[in-house]
């Protein structure tokens, strides 16, 4: 499984359209050195299996890692559960159709998210 994508590996790739992975929990422990190295930079969608993935609730016990859906264009709502201890910077940078987050409010009482 892959875990980290190193700096600038997806530099120029404008016709990417889509990545597909085997669920929403692997994306999520993927650790992007930059916005250049997530797929999703320029445009691609992400799917899960053949489900496109726009209305997304983070899996139970993951950290949300930095560039984890950097420049998503397509994400339209995010929910992050209690379980999510961690949500790195720059984790959201650019998505710009993002329209609602739901968050558990004990993180936002604990200064966690």
């Amino acid at each position: 499984m892959i875990t980290q994508i190193q700096s600038n590996a997806f530099v120029e790739c404008v016709a990417l359209s889509e990545v597909v992975v085997s669920s929403l929990t692997a994306w999520c422990n993927i650790q992007f050195f930059n916005e250049y190295s997530n797929p999703l930079y320029y445009g691609a969608k992400l799917f899960v299996g053949e489900d496109c993935q726009i209305n997304i609730t983070i899996p139970d016990n993951v950290t949300l890692y930095s560039f984890a859906f950097a420049n998503y264009k397509h994400l339209e709502t995010i929910t992050i559960p209690a379980s999510v201890a961690m949500v790195y910077d720059k984790c959201l940078i650019g998505c710009t159709s993002l329209r609602s987050m739901k968050l558990d409010p004990s993180k936002a009482a604990d200064g966690g998210i």
